[in-house]
């Protein structure tokens, strides 16, 4: 509340007077056309703006950013106000200024607006899904698709093609796995993943696959930022790290150890029709 408050002011300020004037130690100062700042502190650095000697609006349509200004160091602040201006608006703005904006600034963006309303996930998400190449590299995509539209001799189904696909992210950063730094790493590990190999590398991406792998990859950065289990739509339980033949229409899936048996199909959050 009060940082609407501050915006709502500063802007009559603007619209009335035509400059910013701050007052700061007795002295006024003009900051109006202050448009370059010399370094954004880190996060660590954000004080209080009771404690702000000196503060400088600057605003889009819905965005706000305010620098403060302490013992000549800058301090930077992303603000966005989901409690006044829509997720459209909100996501439009990011949208447009999407280049200014480092991976971490956007992920905090998007976090905050997650948390504030839940009815926010499905434009977050989607804002994520377009955006997918912040967070993933195309080969990364590519490589997934082709090795999990090869398991179970090219299953159709999206139920068991995302569950494959959360068996691999799964395992990234797992004890236990080799090169488990990365998603290639985990994929092109000896003894990890068969389907992995030069024959199906070099076939042709089913685009049926690619959009699930891509919506996968997508609803972990939204379970990363804080999405309930409802609004990840898991397929299968983060502990969920192995596969094999069943002897059925498709593979089977197991916990860590090769223990417990999960069904894809039996996930209370399934997104998928199949």
């Amino acid at each position: 509340m009060k940082k609407c408050i501050l915006f709502l002011l500063i802007v009559v300020l603007l619209l009335t007077t035509g400059s910013l004037m701050v007052y700061a130690d007795d002295e006024v100062i003009d900051f109006t056309n202050v448009t370059e700042y010399e370094n954004e502190g880190s996060e660590e650095d954000l004080i209080p703006l009771s404690e702000v000697e000196v503060v400088e609006l600057t605003y889009d349509p819905w965005f706000v950013k305010l620098a403060g200004y302490r013992s000549n160091e800058i301090l930077a602040y992303v603000y966005c106000f989901p409690d006044v201006f829509t997720i459209e608006q909100n996501l439009e703005l990011l949208e447009l200024h999407f280049e200014e904006y480092t991976k971490e600034e956007i992920l905090k963006v998007l976090k905050e607006l997650l948390a504030y309303d839940e009815a926010n996930a499905d434009e977050i998400l989607d804002f994520i899904n377009r955006h997918l190449g912040l967070f993933y590299t195309d080969e990364e995509i590519r490589q997934t698709t082709l090795v999990v539209q090869a398991e179970n001799g090219g299953a159709n189904s999206d139920t068991i093609w995302s569950a494959h696909v959360w068996v691999v992210l799964n395992r990234v950063g797992t004890k236990g796995f080799a090169q488990n730094d990365s998603i290639i790493g985990i994929l092109s590990a000896k003894r990890q993943f068969y389907t992995y190999k030069k024959s199906n590398l070099e076939k042709a991406v089913d685009p049926r696959v690619e959009k699930i792998v891509r919506d996968v990859f997508s609803r972990k950065i939204l379970e990363d930022i804080g999405g309930t289990p409802k609004q990840v739509g898991r397929t299968v339980p983060s502990n969920c790290y192995f596969f094999k033949a069943s002897g059925g229409k498709y593979n089977a899936f197991y916990l860590k150890c090769w223990a417990n048996r999960v069904n894809p199909f039996d996930s209370a959050y399934n997104p998928y029709n199949n």
